[in-house]
């Protein structure tokens, strides 16, 4: 496969199923795929990124596209993790800080569904299906052949450094530049090492 289509079509269908638990109208949200580049963050909700002729504010739950080779379970997690932000939003509650520390609006409204919370250093930002919860993600019967197609996480290669290390045989020092001195201490030059 080589078309994310079948993960945004089943992440849909998914939004479709699980939105009932939150007993809220939702208004459909643009679903997206992206990549999570320098964060941690394995999805993300955003009230208003989008419009069109109609409406003036469209929601976005990203799914990261490194996280789409994890199991349908884990992946139907962040999908409820991120609408949980979704009702908090359209109900006027700001449960989450820029920082993303998670308050305790989100810890309710997402027990409230099923999803257990533990507090970390993001505040009640960690989630994870509950009992009942997981019963119902597994009746919801996600492909997983629909998310065989995944991003790699490529990991940046570090630049070469420009420091290099020089010793008088009791001092070390790191430099960018050609050094031409003697140490104060034991009177020897440095040398490059």
């Amino acid at each position: 496969m080589r078309s994310v289509r079948p993960a945004l079509e089943e992440l849909e269908r998914a939004f479709e199923v699980f939105a009932p638990l939150f007993q809220v109208a939702f208004p459909k949200p643009v679903i997206a795929i992206q990549t999570k580049g320098k964060k941690n963050a394995l999805g993300w909700f955003v009230g208003d990124k989008w419009e069109n002729a109609v409406d003036k504010s469209i929601a976005e739950i990203t799914i990261a596209a490194e996280h789409l080779k994890g199991e349908p379970e884990d992946i139907a997690e962040t999908l409820i993790h991120e609408m949980t932000h979704y009702a908090n939003n359209l109900a006027g509650v700001k449960d989450c800080s820029s920082f993303q520390y998670h308050n305790k609006q989100f810890r309710e409204r997402a027990e409230s569904v099923g999803l257990v919370v533990e507090r970390g250093p993001r505040g009640w930002a960690y989630t994870k299906l509950g009992p009942e919860l997981l019963e119902k993600v597994k009746s919801a019967a996600l492909d997983p052949q629909a998310f065989s197609l995944f991003r790699t996480g490529v990991k940046p290669q570090k630049q070469p450094t420009k420091m290099k290390k020089w010793s008088c045989g009791c001092t070390n020092i790191r430099v960018a530049t050609a050094v031409e001195a003697v140490c104060h201490h034991c009177g020897q030059p440095f040398l490059l090492v």
